[in-house]
């Protein structure tokens, strides 16, 4: 789904907002990331779930609220230096991120004011981020050797076993892939959660393919693969995306990184 898409999520659950699960088969649209994994998980039709409750520690939450500014400068700019993220294919979709998510020491009013910041200005500030690399990659580098001392083991950041607290603390570090050079530890280690994430994509990909949908769209998933910023318009994607459903699987569990 792209970033400025308001109508298809507004008239799933009445507001912009991603992810959304939609399985017409029993009559159900939910949002909320965290929501859509327990529905999932504790569905018994898919078997018995595999996830612990949450833990509630306290350690990774400030880790991530101590760290948070440098990989907010990292990783934003890079989202939308390029079209190949697919929900940043177009150009309009990348300039409504950029308006609503700041860079910087700005309130977020004063950044979406046009009379404060203009969208030149937006983009200005996003360019200057992205030039501070030398400087913050090795802060973030640090940071993630930081974290490693907080984590289990290498598939479980929690002792027990997978739980709440990987899909919360591992989703949000499968982002930090996009940011070349970012050196993971042993431990800081997300391939497991790849894996499980790619699964979960699959089985999503399943959804569509029987029918069901999600925030993603059977309008939207096919064009993944032909996700390219030219003249052509999204009517014409859609219309060229017909008949390569199958073909989305392949374009799914990429990971890119920019430098």
């Amino acid at each position: 789904m792209a970033n400025d898409e308001v109508e298809i999520p507004t008239g799933l659950v009445g507001k912009k907002i991603a992810p959304i699960l939609e399985m017409k088969s029993v009559g159900l649209t939910m949002p909320e990331s965290m929501d859509i994994v327990k529905r999932i998980d504790q569905d018994e039709s898919f078997g018995a779930p595999i996830l612990r409750t949450a833990s509630g520690r306290k350690d990774l939450s400030a880790w991530q609220e101590k760290h948070s500014e440098t990989f907010r400068l990292l990783q934003r700019p890079r989202y939308v230096a390029t079209g190949i993220l697919p929900e940043f294919a177009f150009s309009s979709a990348r300039d409504a991120y950029v308006r609503n998510h700041p860079v910087g020491d700005f309130k977020k009013a004063d950044w979406q004011d046009d009379s404060k910041c203009s969208p030149e200005f937006r983009w200005g500030e996003y360019r200057k981020a992205m030039q501070r690399t030398s400087e913050l990659l090795p802060v973030a580098n640090e940071a993630i050797k930081e974290l490693d001392q907080l984590i289990f083991a290498p598939e479980h950041c929690t002792e027990g076993g997978l739980s709440y607290d990987d899909i919360d603390l591992f989703g949000r570090l499968r982002s930090v892939t996009i940011i070349k050079d970012l050196v993971l530890t042993d431990k800081v280690n997300i391939d497991p959660i790849i894996m499980l994430m790619t699964q979960l994509r699959c089985f999503v990909v399943c959804f569509l393919l029987a029918g069901e949908t999600t925030d993603f769209s059977n309008r939207w998933l096919p064009t993944w693969i032909t996700c390219q910023e030219n003249a052509t318009s999204r009517s014409t994607m859609q219309s060229q995306s017909e008949g390569k459903k199958p073909q989305v699987l392949a374009a799914l569990s990429s990971n890119v990184e920019i430098a």
